[in-house]
């Protein structure tokens, strides 16, 4: 994608973009390849330009073809959960904590979890319009008990010690300060990826008060604000791993909680953008638990401040269509790369091995890691013959290699097939009589 959008990239515009996918942190690098595959999309479909300026601003996208009569000028994000998780603020907290106990007990942090708390209730807030002699309303709230400002006072410190004073401590600890809650407990090994977990999901309770809501409007008045009237405005929104995306048009019983379609119509109520389109790659069927007959597909969901045909939207279901078929949904992506998954040097995607008879197709990169130092034996079991070794089992029969040959899988897949095809070997087995003897004569022991 990135040699075929070269010819309309500038040199700066490539290293940009090239920076931000090769970044460790998911938030800048899903983003990033976002906006190269919508990028790489358009450029197939209609006349594009990058890096056109509009007063102070340069939008991603100038398309003219896209929609009819209009060119749009479209702007690409993504998104994920990380604002709502409290994740940042979680890890932060851990990660203070784990210092000190690792200074009283070394090797602490690796067996330190932490579980944190959540408050919910009502407060007051003015009425955007009042209501007769009604000016205020009760807006419900639910929020985890963390946040940035944590630091580890004198006291804290002193019930670390305390708690840590016993090893394996067999209590929970309790630390509270700062708008945090967490009850830290001791288990055999925790992983570095894991260490954090908060009963509330990632929900929002207000239109405006959310990072969907204020992505949107950062977007507009950065590089949208100063476009013509004549062009579309639009924004483009990628799942990178945000529930809001993901389920745009998820209902709530209690109707506390506001979803991705109320929080997008409330923005282009108030905003001069005209459209907002979710990317999002899902399931054919995302109700179901199997993922036989069931592949991940990019879906779209278009949120249009104006009433329009169906036609217009044509150009958009085709850019979907084009987009090659994605392989993991949003949250997968994002947590495969924070655990370095994604690396170039990172251990293979391997496709899954297949036996016959008298052939087996092997994974070419578990091989190649194998030939290479990178794989051990157990290692090639694990991943991808399973306990039974059919080498063994032709050997054993007196087999040798007969043929081998590479199967490419295409440049969807990760990974290509080495066919390695086995024959019956007079060196590896024993003698055996002729399959044709002379006929007509006396059979003599």
């Amino acid at each position: 994608m990135l040699d075929e959008l070269g010819p309309w990239l500038t040199k700066g515009k490539a290293k940009d973009l090239l920076k931000r996918i090769e970044m460790e942190d998911p938030d800048q690098s899903i983003p990033g390849e976002y906006e190269l595959g919508i990028g790489w999309g358009l450029s197939k479909l209609t006349d594009l330009e990058i890096g056109h300026v509009y007063g102070r601003s340069e939008p991603d996208f100038v398309s003219i073809g896209l929609f009819p009569e209009q060119p749009a000028v479209i702007e690409v994000t993504a998104l994920s959960d990380a604002a709502l998780s409290g994740e940042a603020s979680m890890e932060r907290t851990a990660n203070i904590i784990n210092q000190f106990a690792d200074t009283i007990r070394k090797g602490a942090n690796t067996h330190l979890h932490y579980t944190f708390g959540e408050t919910s209730g009502h407060h007051r807030v003015k009425m955007k319009k009042a209501w007769g002699p009604f000016t205020h309303r009760d807006q419900y709230f639910r929020r985890r008990l963390t946040s940035l400002k944590f630091t580890l006072t004198h006291l804290h410190k002193s019930e670390l010690r305390h708690w840590l004073a016993t090893w394996p401590p067999s209590q929970p600890l309790r630390i509270e300060g700062e708008g945090t809650a967490v009850t830290i407990v001791w288990k055999e090994y925790v992983h570095p990826s894991i260490k954090t977990f908060s009963s509330m999901p990632s929900e929002v309770h207000d239109l405006k008060d959310n990072p969907v809501y204020e992505r949107l409007k950062e977007k507009e008045k950065k590089q949208l604000r100063a476009v013509p009237d004549d062009h579309l405005k639009c924004i483009f929104l990628g799942d990178a791993g945000c529930t809001l995306l993901r389920d745009p048009f998820a209902s709530d019983a209690t109707r506390r909680r506001v979803n991705g379609r109320d929080i997008i119509q409330y923005f282009l109520q108030n905003s001069c953008v005209d459209m907002v389109v979710i990317f999002s790659p899902r399931r054919e069927n995302e109700h179901s638990s199997s993922v036989f007959n069931n592949p991940r597909a990019w879906k779209i969901d278009i949120f249009d401040k104006w009433k329009r045909a169906e036609s217009f939207y044509a150009g958009l279901r085709e850019l979907c269509d084009r987009l090659p078929k994605p392989y993991l949904h949003g949250y997968q992506a994002r947590s495969w790369k924070q655990q370095g998954m994604l690396d170039p040097q990172a251990r293979g995607q391997y496709l899954p091995a297949i036996m016959g008879h008298t052939f087996m197709k092997l994974s070419a990169r578990a091989l190649l890691e194998l030939l290479a130092g990178r794989m051990a034996n157990d290692d090639i079991k694990k991943w991808i013959t399973g306990d039974h070794n059919p080498f063994e089992h032709w050997l054993a029969k007196g087999y040798a290699i007969s043929d081998i040959e590479l199967e490419a899988q295409g440049a969807n897949e990760d990974d290509d097939y080495v066919v390695i095809k086995v024959a019956p070997d007079p060196n590896g087995s024993r003698l055996r009589l002729p399959p044709q003897l002379l006929s007509g004569q006396p059979d003599k022991e």
